[in-house]
């Protein structure tokens, strides 16, 4: 166990992190939407959205209830980092309790009386055939609504061995299952009601890309049912021969539906079903995983950074066998240049969107580490000598600097990216105190000595005015105006500071310990105990399978002046709001943020001589550079797995934006999409729900800025550290981003570009161009002459820390340039 956080610390905030508590009841596969009824599940369906285009749906699998009822009356939700509990009340007062964990695919169902339903209820039928079988796709249009129906499934195979199928149609009486069967494969064929696509990016495809898919789903029984029976108004019962029965309920291979001309014969031709892919989704027998507790220690010597997991079980049948998790986005770092190490024994499974379900067979402890991260958090080297052929940048830098120190302190950098017609979207840079004094360290190598004392002086007045471990934001109106393009206090910093001022983030730390290194002191007592209650809320609401938040964004509620109670509704389904502690909308600039934050905290703590506190921030920061080693090669790992494929035709993705509705949303478009790199999509959205990738970060939320935050994401926040990292692991994929970019927008350099990406906008956002040159620069090595010709001009008067960046590492490319 690490002596970083004593064992009571460690168990509160595993245990006490509530984002599994709200919103949809969730596995890394299926979930459970909890409202009027309990409904049932999986990502990956298509669905019709007008000109013959799909859009993403997500694929229904019924209702979960009592032959009686399906109506819920009241539910008391319980949950921690890893898994949550509903205690569900059911019309005429049955219990069902329903256990959902982020360890394994399935979910569990343990009913107080000796009766189950599952598969029933009224849901949507994306897919109807007309009378001469010809498939016709449906969806949210007002012309082509998906009509409601029952969905029971068509096919029933029950076995006590392997070896010893026996398929049925639900539609004819079932015969009773042997006494040792211990599972059901219920599937629907040809009489599917939803379709896929396969098409890489959410929302993809036209009619012609779908196919008729099948989900089958496999019922695990603590004992055999008595009984089980397809019921006339839709669905299917078991009866059990006592009350108080647990069954597992688990999708068969992962994420990723089968087509349902393969799963049709099986009906036909039951040892189809005996195929290596046709593979049970964990292995037979198995106790069900209910959360797990982690430990952890950073060994320096070895440059050692080990998880330990103690996984808890749930026991189904007696005689099982165990299997210890391991977070499924770290299976994505195996056998990688990122030198992660699993126990040998280990068992892989199916693939879902958070990535390989795997775990330590027999066993309730899995232990993994990942080495050699000591180097990024190694103070940084002293920057480059003066001299070399840069005196007209050098020049150019120490005005500009002079210009701004001479200003007295400025006030944050207030966007907008919709003027002259309104300053209501846009973004707010500059105004945590942390990036400020970040940004103004960068400049300090490269200036002359008589202004690095002035920077420190700017440096030590934000420092004490705003001090970063206390302060989210800093106000639109203390300071000076920065001239040019800066609208000063309106709608956006208001809307901004509302949202992002509520929390101090922990990349704060990155810049706070750039100050304390460059002036050569340290932390008060008092200053100390204040860092060291932001690195304790980065522990909070973090989730063990994703590495992540557990919460996200507003993205599912309805516009601000919507119902309250339509909101609060929503907001309870979807657990959109009270458990977000992400600080922006895309997630992998999150993953870049608490990336550098933790560095930050590292080398603090080394200053203040704190083991203890070391430890935590390498916990952290070990976990986050997992975590963004995954989402760099999730895009891709998918192909390998299969839960996309390539399109049919390279230039599939041009020909697909020039349809219908999406036309008017930019994305980093290619007319060449016939290789897995080819797809530069990143993390968008990463929640217990739900893993999506996009090209850029709009969000559609209830605040209108949120619609104009598109940045080109992969880059946003990069420092060198974490360019570092990127170039020793992920350069490649870094490449192939930046290549997008310049192909889209050759001028992507420029100020005042015309807007290629999000909504409704008119302007690239001014950081597009900056972290896009610090990328060229720190990751990809890009010769000092070309980032010189990429710098470009300033948007304001003064204190422009994009502009003042790209010079000063412009001058520092040429100084440290191999003649």
């Amino acid at each position: 166990m690490s002596r970083g956080v004593e064992a009571g610390e460690e168990a509160a905030w595993q245990a006490n992190a509530k984002g599994l508590c709200e919103g949809p009841l969730c596995s890394l596969v299926l979930r459970v939407k909890i409202g009027k009824t309990l409904d049932l599940y999986a990502p990956g369906g298509s669905k019709d959205t007008g000109w013959g285009t799909l859009g993403p749906a997500d694929i229904p699998l019924g209702s979960i209830g009592l032959p009686s009822t399906l109506a819920v009356t009241a539910v008391e939700r319980t949950g921690d980092w890893s898994h949550s509990k509903a205690v569900v009340t059911m019309e005429g007062g049955a219990q069902l309790t329903l256990y959902a964990n982020m360890l394994s695919p399935g979910i569990v169902v343990e009913t107080s009386t000796d009766r189950l339903r599952l598969f029933a209820g009224q849901h949507e039928r994306f897919v109807t055939h007309d009378d001469k079988g010809k498939m016709r796709i449906h969806g949210h249009m007002s012309g082509n609504p998906a009509p409601k129906g029952t969905i029971t499934p068509a096919y029933v195979a029950v076995w006590p061995q392997r070896l010893d199928l026996r398929v049925c149609a639900t539609a004819e009486p079932l015969p009773p299952p042997a006494a040792d069967a211990p599972r059901a494969l219920f599937w629907w064929g040809k009489g599917s009601h939803f379709v896929a696509t396969g098409c890489p990016v959410v929302g993809t495809g036209v009619h012609q890309d779908a196919y008729l898919a099948d989900w089958p789903i496999a019922v695990g029984f603590d004992e055999s049912p008595a009984s089980i029976a397809a019921a006339k108004e839709g669905g299917v019962d078991f009866a059990f021969r006592s009350p108080g029965r647990r069954t597992v309920i688990e999708p068969l291979g992962g994420t990723g539906p089968f087509a349902a001309s393969s799963t049709q014969e099986w009906a036909d031709k039951p040892l189809l079903l005996q195929r290596p892919e046709v593979q049970l989704p964990v292995p037979d027998g198995l106790r069900y995983p209910l959360s797990v507790r982690e430990t952890f220690r950073y060994d320096a010597a070895k440059d050692e950074a080990v998880f330990a997991g103690q996984t808890n079980f749930l026991d189904v049948r007696k005689g099982a066998r165990g299997l210890a998790a391991v977070p499924p986005l770290a299976m994505l770092a195996r056998e990688s240049t990122l030198k992660v190490k699993f126990p040998e024994k280990r068992w892989v499974g199916p693939a879902t969107g958070f990535g390989l379900s795997a775990g330590i067979l027999e066993s309730d402890t899995a232990n993994w580490s990942v080495e050699g991260l000591g180097r990024y958090a190694q103070a940084p080297s002293p920057g480059p000598e003066a001299g070399g052929p840069v005196a007209a940048l050098v020049a150019q830098l120490e005005a500009q600097v002079a210009t701004m120190l001479g200003a007295g302190r400025l006030a944050p950098w207030v966007y907008a990216d919709n003027i002259p017609i309104s300053a209501a979207r846009g973004e707010y840079y500059w105004g945590e105190p942390g990036e400020a004094l970040y940004l103004l360290a960068q400049l300090y190598p490269v200036v002359k000595k008589e202004q690095q004392a002035a920077l420190l002086e700017c440096m030590a007045d934000i420092r004490k005015a705003f001090p970063p471990e206390t302060t989210p934001l800093m106000p639109p109106d203390k300071g000076a105006r920065r001239g040019g393009y800066d609208v000063g206090p309106c709608h956006v910093s208001k809307t901004i500071a509302e949202e992002r001022g509520k929390r101090v983030s922990l990349f704060a730390l990155y810049g706070l310990e750039r100050y304390y290194a460059l002036s050569g002191t340290k932390p008060t007592a008092e200053e100390w105990e204040a860092c060291k209650k932001v690195i304790a809320s980065a522990f909070e609401e973090q989730g063990w399978a994703t590495l992540y938040h557990l919460g996200h964004p507003n993205r599912f509620l309805p516009w601000e002046g919507a119902n309250p109670a339509e909101r609060e509704q929503l907001r309870k389904e979807h657990g959109a709001t009270a458990s977000w502690r992400g600080d922006r909308p895309a997630a992998i600039v999150n993953a870049n943020r608490r990336f550098s934050g933790a560095i930050g905290a590292i080398r603090l703590a080394r200053l203040m001589g704190d083991k203890e506190a070391e430890q935590n921030a390498w916990w952290l920061f070990a976990r986050a550079a997992v975590l963004r080693f995954a989402m760099g090669k999730i895009a891709q790992w998918r192909y390998q797995t299969g839960i996309v494929k390539l399109p049919p035709k390279p230039d599939w993705f041009w020909a697909w934006r020039g349809r219908g509705p999406q036309n008017w949303c930019g994305d980093l478009e290619t007319m060449d999409w016939s290789k897995p790199e080819h797809d530069v999509q990143q993390v968008i959205e990463l929640a217990p729900d739900r893993v999506e990738l996009g090209h850029w970060a709009g969000v559609m939320g209830d605040k209108w800025h949120q619609l104009c935050t598109v940045e080109p994401v992969a880059f946003r926040y990069l420092t060198p550290e974490l360019a570092a990292f990127l170039r020793d692991h992920l350069k490649a994929e870094c490449a192939a981003y930046a290549d997008r970019i310049a192909w889209n927008q050759p001028t992507w350099y420029a100020s005042f570009a015309p807007a290629i990406l999000g909504y409704e906008h008119n302007m690239n956002h001014p950081s597009d161009a900056f972290e896009h040159f610090m990328a060229r620069a720190w990751i990809l090595g890009e010769k000092p002459e070309q980032l010189e010709r990429w710098i470009d001009v300033p948007w304001l008067e003064r204190g422009d820390l994009f502009h003042l960046n790209k010079l000063a590492e412009t001058i520092g490319a040429y100084r440290t340039a191999k003649p």
